[in-house]
């Protein structure tokens, strides 16, 4: 899918049945992180939302008050890819980015360092 819209049900927890379909979407937000953790859906494909603004308000001040030359013209962010592996990882960034309706459990995943 192109949007993870349809994730923000959660009938779709109860009527999929994990091995059987396979869902690939863009977006990782709080409410669609279940689907992972369910294997409903093996990866999500998350747009950085906050890395986006503040690495164009950081070339804006660079080009304008720091009065750079050499700034990039395009913010070019890839889509970062959520599984299971790193979903502790991804629901901390979330919460970093001020994420409040993230389940305790998907942060308690996160490893330690």
């Amino acid at each position: 899918m192109v949007g993870g819209w349809p994730l923000f049900a959660t009938s779709l927890l109860k009527d999929l049945t994990p091995g059987k379909v396979k869902v690939v979407s863009v977006d990782a937000l709080p409410a669609e992180l279940a689907y992972i953790d369910t294997g409903i859906a093996p990866v999500l494909l998350a747009q950085p939302c906050f890395e986006w603004g503040h690495k164009s308000v950081e070339i804006i001040a660079d080009k304008l008050i720091l009065k750079k030359a050499d700034v990039p013209i395009i913010n070019d962010m890839q889509l970062v890819r959520v599984t299971k592996e790193n979903l502790g990882e991804w629901a901390q960034t979330l919460q970093g980015w001020g994420a409040k309706d993230i389940d305790p459990k998907y942060l308690a995943l996160a490893k330690k360092p």
